[in-house]
């Protein structure tokens, strides 16, 4: 309760340095970061959160799965460790459900179907943008219109004024546990038309953090996190190349990225060390080409050639008496798209996106499969206007095959179409104020880990089909105010759920027949000044009932499914003024289960961290210092997997 006082404390005592800015008359309303009228108007199906680069920079966090905490709606699962895997579940449905993109381009893992966020670095983000149900964008891939949520990551591109040619910027940031993180970024106009960019960051941690650890209902006794240490490395090349006398931009990116890290495992059974380790290698070039060859046609390119190397290794001797395993995964993917949209009249135009995808696995195990899979996507689509009503229907056809050296050449095949209907609405004219409304059907395959992971897998695991509903309101309020409030109500059949063993390597796959997924979201976010001083606040809560109604009988029958809370919100503030800035994040998620049963044995208590940065900042050059979980808080996201108490960080970067 004393924690929960202090917590209080702080957000009256901005409050109360923001009530008196919007009493003066002297007050200017600062829209730079926030959103317009007419920006409204021009986000179509309801306003995507966002932050922008300005805003990670105000963010105690260099990690994009840090950074997205902070958005309603959202749960960051984290296993424990430094170098611990990170992965995103939206609104209930899953992690599998959330699709991610770098610079327009899916991210995608064929082998357990997530995409581990903590291997991007928000060093070099432009903007971090999550789409609830589909962007409504010009020029999106089929990929994107697959998903039941999209994160949208896109990477910063040069940009130079006047007679610039070069532009360097070097960061280093060090502080708790051993930690190491220097930075590169180079940039270089060649030309007008050709622009060339590289960057590269190494990252080097002992980890071996304290915690509190939990016995008999209380945390009673501090141990210290054993085998948390990774390393890492990062590095981008990227061209920039505009064509057809401007009409055209062809963008060319290389990502490279390797780590070796301990795998601490979970505290459970008085086992609180563990030897297991994981080296990642991940690697892809990426080409997008633009083309617009009139007001009215425009057309959009993608291809991609990935390259994953996954190697894990658990001591039997070690590991609590699991037996020892030292296995490789090598996974290869090609994608290719083309996406057309057409105007055919100022009110109505039409879309068409085609995807294909090609990913093989392959592994040292006994037994092993060998799968490959193909996946093609089409979609086609109309966007009509009529007055300040907007229309949009989509339909997504879906068609997968499966192969595996098992098969002896046969194939598993499947095929689905998913629509997808969107609106959007304008009751008063000349007035930021928009009602929006969705319907969208999605299609998911099981991964390939799912299917045919020698000791897990199930050949005859159940797709996963989802409906989504949606309706919701944004505008703007007095005070410059931005809100956006949304309902919304998902039925998810077959919904497959991976819960973490012991061992961080393998999970226990569960298969829910049916999940009923309640929410309401509702978000706030201004900026005020006041002669020299700005004020910024963004603030979220979610409310999710998302409850398992597959079977009367059961026990667990209507109850909470497992690591969804009913309660979650989350705070962003800051004071800023001449070079020095303050800024303050709170972040809350309620009592949650960690297995179907919502059981004392089963329960996983509330958690809530603050953090505080207090930053310098001139043309060339800044300074920030940052208090991680400033109240010493002993929690967990995973149960069994306990995050670090309080910890500082020092950052400097240096800009040419």
């Amino acid at each position: 309760m004393r924690i929960i006082r202090v917590h209080i404390a702080l957000l009256f005592v901005l409050c109360v340095a923001i009530l008196p800015c919007l009493a003066q008359d002297t007050i200017s309303l600062h829209t730079a970061d926030v959103i317009s009228a007419a920006e409204v108007r021009s986000l179509g199906y309801g306003p995507s959160q966002v932050l922008t680069k300005s805003d990670l920079q105000r963010l105690p966090t260099e990690q994009v799965a840090d950074a997205m905490r902070f958005f309603a709606g959202v749960q960051v699962k984290d296993y424990g460790g430094l170098g611990g895997l990170r992965t995103i579940d939206v609104r209930g449905m899953g992690t599998h459900q959330v699709g991610v993109t770098y610079d327009g381009i899916p991210v995608t893992n064929a082998q357990n179907g997530v995409v581990d966020l903590g291997r991007f670095s928000a060093l070099n983000i432009e903007s971090l943008h999550l789409y609830n149900g589909n962007a409504v964008l010009p020029l999106l891939s089929a990929s994107e219109l697959s998903s039941g949520s999209v994160i949208s990551i896109g990477s910063g591109q040069p940009y130079f004024r006047g007679a610039e040619k070069t532009h360097v910027r070097a960061g280093l940031r060090a502080g708790s546990y051993g930690t190491f993180q220097p930075s590169l970024l180079l940039e270089r106009k060649v030309s007008d038309r050709l622009l060339l960019q590289a960057q590269a960051d190494y990252l080097w941690s002992e980890g071996n953090y304290h915690f509190h650890h939990r016995v008999n209902g209380a945390y009673d006794i501090t141990l210290v996190r054993s085998n948390s240490d990774v390393k890492t490395w990062h590095s981008e090349m990227a061209m920039y190349l505009k064509t057809d006398d401007n009409d055209g931009l062809l963008s060319v990116r290389g990502y490279l990225y390797a780590s070796a890290r301990g795998l601490p495992g979970a505290v459970v059974r008085n086992r609180t060390n563990s030897t297991d380790r994981q080296w990642d290698t991940n690697a892809f070039v990426q080409v997008m080409w633009h083309k617009s060859f009139s007001t009215s046609w425009q057309m959009r390119i993608r291809a991609k050639a990935g390259y994953d190397y996954l190697h894990y290794f658990s001591d039997g001797s070690t590991n609590g008496g699991f037996m020892s395993v030292d296995n490789l995964f090598r996974q290869y993917e090609t994608f290719l798209s083309m996406a057309h949209q057409v105007r055919l009249l100022p009110a109505l135009s039409l879309s068409f996106a085609a995807d294909y995808r090609y990913n093989r696995l392959r592994s040292d195990l006994q037994g092993f499969a060998f799968p490959q899979r193909h996946t093609l996507l089409s979609s086609l689509g109309a966007d009509a206007a009529f007055g300040r009503l907007n229309l949009r229907a989509l339909v997504l056809a879906t068609f997968v095959t499966d192969e595996t050296r098992k098969s002896q050449g046969d194939t598993q095949r499947r095929a689905e179409l998913s629509p997808c209907f969107i609106a959007t609405w304008e009751p008063f004219p000349d007035t930021p104020f928009r009602l929006h409304g969705m319907y969208k059907r999605i299609f998911r395959m099981p991964s390939l880990n799912d299917l045919y992971y020698t000791f897990v897998g199930n050949a005859n695991l159940l797709p996963e089909r989802t409906n989504q509903f949606v309706v919701g309101a944004s505008c703007l309020l007095p005070l410059n105010l931005q809100a956006k409030v949304e309902y919304y109500h998902n039925t998810v059949w077959q919904k497959i759920v991976a819960i973490p063993a012991s061992n961080p390597f393998r999970w226990t796959m569960m298969n829910l027949g049916r999940v009923q997924i309640d929410g309401v979201e509702t978000s706030v976010a201004g900026l005020w000044t006041l002669r020299k001083t700005k004020l910024r606040l963004r603030a979220n809560y979610t409310y999710e009932h998302a409850i398992d109604v597959t079977n009367p009988a059961e026990v667990c029958y209507r109850h909470q499914i497992p690591y969804i809370p009913r309660h979650s919100a989350g705070i962003t503030a800051g004071l800023e003024r001449g070079c020095f800035s303050l800024d303050y994040a709170f972040i809350y998620t309620g009592d949650r289960y960690d297995q179907k049963a919502n059981i004392p044995e089963n329960f996983v208590p509330a958690w809530y961290t603050s953090d505080l940065m207090l930053s310098f900042r001139k043309p060339h050059y800044e300074v920030s210092v940052a208090v991680n979980n400033l109240f010493d808080q002993a929690y967990e996201v995973v149960k069994g997997y306990p995050l670090p108490g309080r910890h500082y960080f020092l950052k400097f970067i240096y800009t040419l």
